[in-house]
């Protein structure tokens, strides 16, 4: 009988003849003889089985090779590959376009002896960080693009190439195009930019910000989002509420700078038709000045002012998105100009209210509530004042001699003396007529008469002299008597301590004017 060779072989290993063995034993051996002839035939049929799959998978991989490689030739983006040693495998068309250098010249080449200039900083470090496994990404770096004549931006991502036992045969770079991105994100955060700016000055203007500081920082924000120093706010007078201004910056400083005077023409014509005014000068210009835009700020219909904005030579023209942040900029100047008319005339009114229009000192409604909130301030904190009232001696005379004119003088120096030789603290008003009421805080009977006796000698010491009409000169010798009344001494309320002060005063008219006399208890009994 014959044997498969590995059971023959087991037989002369162990010195046994097989056709010696008992019969029980012989159906044994027969048994594992035909097993090993069965696994035989089983390796045989997965020997061609393997060859036939072996074929079928180099002609996938064949297959998917030439899928990879229409893909990469067809990339919108720029793709590239390397081996261990840095020399190129891979070189698509795109990377021809973007780099200037061919397929041809950069197969089989060393990497760092090709790159352009724009990518010689960025590259061997990451060639080195991918050799040694490491997935490497290189972001927003840009180049000019000759071909398309503009600036790119792009980022590149590498990674490792494997093969089928995992170890690093090469890397694989993907070189992505992000200009059209980048330049939307950029518009979107100017646009954010833009509307933050237009808040910031919203509720700016909403604030207690003064409007000269608040017109400022507007011209500020305008220089900063068109990136620009020449920028500038002319105020102009408007109905008599609002003074001429210039606010400026770079070449527009000064209001009577060669720029401002370039741009004259242009303010004339923003001004004369209320409307934008936008274009461009020719590159030799005056100050090399070559893109500007004045906006008409308005308070209604009138020009109020002008808003203008400008760069110099060699600069890119305003976008539409710069000069609709200028215009809504200039409505709001034109809101900070309204609102500051606004407050000229609110501050007249008051002004007229509270003012006496010939000395410029309280009238006598104001007097008499800085008299009331001093009284309440001394209850409060437990202090004495004193009230003095000032009475021009004589006055009568000066007009009936000299004419109201002369009177209105003397009434403005009288005013002006007393202003002058008062404490910071102290008040002084126009009570009525030719009389006046001061207010001296936190002062004892001393020194409320110490001061009022300077104020008599201020009054009295130097001869007043009034240029007449006709050109002549008048001398004319002040004086005036003065009652005191003290706080909480002489009375409690406003209208006992001034019925007080009044007598005295009247006191002292009788004694013979120009002296200052102090209520007494006889004054106040009978106030």
């Amino acid at each position: 009988m014959s044997w498969h060779p590995l059971l023959a072989r087991q037989f002369k290993h162990a010195q046994i003849d097989a056709d010696t063995v008992p019969p029980p034993y012989r159906a044994l051996l027969a048994a594992i003889d035909a097993a090993y002839q069965q696994f035989d035939a089983a390796r045989e049929q997965l020997e061609r089985t393997l060859d036939l799959n072996t074929a079928e998978q180099h002609q996938a991989q064949s297959e998917m090779r030439a899928v990879y490689e229409r893909l990469i030739a067809s990339s919108l983006d720029g793709i590239f590959a390397f081996d261990l040693t840095s020399h190129y495998t891979v070189w698509n068309p795109v990377m021809e376009r973007l780099t200037g250098i061919t397929r041809l010249k950069t197969l089989n080449k060393p990497a760092f002896d090709l790159l352009p200039q724009w990518l010689a900083t960025p590259i061997p470090r990451a060639f080195q960080d991918v050799l040694a496994g490491k997935t490497v990404f290189v972001g927003d770096f840009g180049y000019r693009d000759a071909r398309a004549d503009q600036e790119c931006i792009f980022d590149i991502q590498f990674t490792p190439l494997l093969d089928a036992g995992g170890s690093i045969i090469g890397g694989l770079g993907v070189m992505h195009d992000i200009t059209q991105r980048k330049m939307a994100q950029e518009a979107q955060q100017r646009q954010y930019a833009y509307l933050d700016a237009i808040q910031e000055m919203a509720l700016r203007l909403n604030s207690s910000v003064e409007q000269a500081e608040l017109l400022t920082a507007i011209i500020q924000r305008v220089g900063l989002l068109l990136a620009t120093d020449d920028v500038f706010l002319a105020v102009l007078p408007t109905a008599g509420t609002l003074a001429a201004r210039h606010y400026g910056f770079g070449m527009f400083e000064k209001a009577d700078s060669p720029a401002m005077a370039l741009l004259g023409p242009i303010i004339a014509e923003a001004q004369r038709t209320s409307m934008p005014q936008v274009s461009n000068f020719a590159p030799d210009s005056v100050e090399q000045l070559s893109h500007w835009a004045v906006f008409p700020v308005l308070h209604g219909v009138q020009v109020a002012g002008l808003l203008g904005v400008a760069r110099g030579a060699n600069a890119t023209a305003f976008e539409a998105g710069e000069i609709a942040v200028v215009r809504q900029l200039a409505q709001l100047a034109a809101i900070a100009l309204q609102q500051e008319a606004l407050n000229v005339a609110n501050n007249r009114l008051a002004a007229l209210a509270t003012t006496d229009p010939l000395t410029t000192l309280p009238n006598h409604r104001n007097i008499l509530d800085h008299m009331e909130a001093t009284l309440t301030h001394c209850h409060q904190r437990d202090e004495p004042c004193a009230i003095l009232f000032v009475d021009i001696d004589h006055f009568k005379t000066i007009n009936d001699t000299w004419g109201h004119q002369a009177g209105d003088a003397v009434l403005l120096e009288v005013s002006q003396r007393l202003a002058r030789t008062l404490r910071r603290d102290d008040v002084v008003g126009r009570y009525g007529g030719e009389e006046f009421l001061v207010l001296l805080k936190n002062v004892h009977s001393t020194d409320a008469a110490r001061i009022a006796e300077d104020l008599r000698l201020v009054l009295c010491n130097q001869p007043f002299t009034w240029q007449t009409a006709g050109g002549g000169a008048v001398t004319l010798q002040i004086t005036a008597s003065m009652g005191i009344a003290i706080y909480p001494h002489h009375g409690l309320t406003r209208d006992k301590l001034i019925e007080v002060a009044d007598g005295a005063m009247y006191r002292a008219k009788h004694e013979g004017r120009n002296r200052v006399c102090f209520a007494t208890s006889a004054t106040v009994k009978a106030a």
